[in-house]
């Protein structure tokens, strides 16, 4: 007896790379908050994580910029490509 395909298969997995996405997203952003904090809350003290140079914090809080916003790109073309896909 021959299976029955399901329809909307390709769909679903769309929506479920869209979860995905935002979850990775979700934790960039949390990633990205450590940088931002060390740099505004060390306040000229040396000692610990505050002896690391302020230009190391901006790198990685630009290197966490740039991803943040390429998943949010990504996540937009998908969303308009399932909307596309539904009309």
């Amino acid at each position: 007896m021959p299976r029955r395909k399901r329809r909307g298969g390709a769909q679903r997995e769309k929506e479920r790379l869209i979860r995905s996405l935002q979850r990775a997203l979700l934790v960039v952003m949390l990633i990205g908050l450590i940088p931002i904090g060390l740099l505004f809350g060390c306040g000229g003290r040396t000692e610990g994580p505050c002896s690391v140079p302020s230009d190391l914090y901006l790198f990685v809080t630009a290197g966490v910029l740039g991803a943040f916003i390429g998943l949010t790109i990504r996540i937009v073309r998908e969303r308009r490509s399932i909307e596309r896909a539904k009309r």
